[in-house]
């Protein structure tokens, strides 16, 4: 962002995931502290989203998981700097019930400024490798 910055261009954070990734990411840039550690990671209580389906401790972030680590600190960072980005792509379509939660002044969408561009959805074709061919026809 700071490179875009410099050279006055356009910032936009492409999440390649899925809108409900970035409802964590977002939120968790904002949350207490606290509701992380002692009530989702000591607890093991759901994380709750404004607007969005809560978080199981069995699907938690990897970075979540030690407040200590340094990919705890750098997670929540990239989370604050892409509030500054000019838009956001997200691999989500725009009819998705799930994308008010975004946009919603009382839900996330109070909390993150960026504009969120749905533009998915994006998926990847399984194309059956040789070795995979060759299985079959026996």
């Amino acid at each position: 962002m700071s490179i875009a910055n410099e050279f006055e261009m356009w910032k936009y954070v492409f999440i390649a995931s899925n809108a409900w990734f970035l409802a964590t990411t977002i939120y968790s840039s904002f949350v207490d502290k606290k509701v992380l550690d002692d009530e989702h990671v000591d607890q093991k209580k759901l994380l709750k989203i404004l607007g969005c389906l809560s978080v199981r401790f069995e699907d938690t972030l990897e970075a979540f998981l030690d407040s200590n680590d340094p990919l705890y600190h750098g997670y929540l960072c990239v989370g604050r700097e892409k509030s500054t980005a000019d838009g956001i792509p997200v691999n989500t379509w725009e009819n998705l019930k799930l994308n008010h939660f975004l946009r919603d002044g009382k839900l996330l969408g109070g909390v993150e400024k960026a504009p969120v561009y749905p533009i998915g959805s994006l998926a990847r074709t399984f194309e059956p490798s040789f070795r995979m061919a060759r299985y079959e026809t026996q």
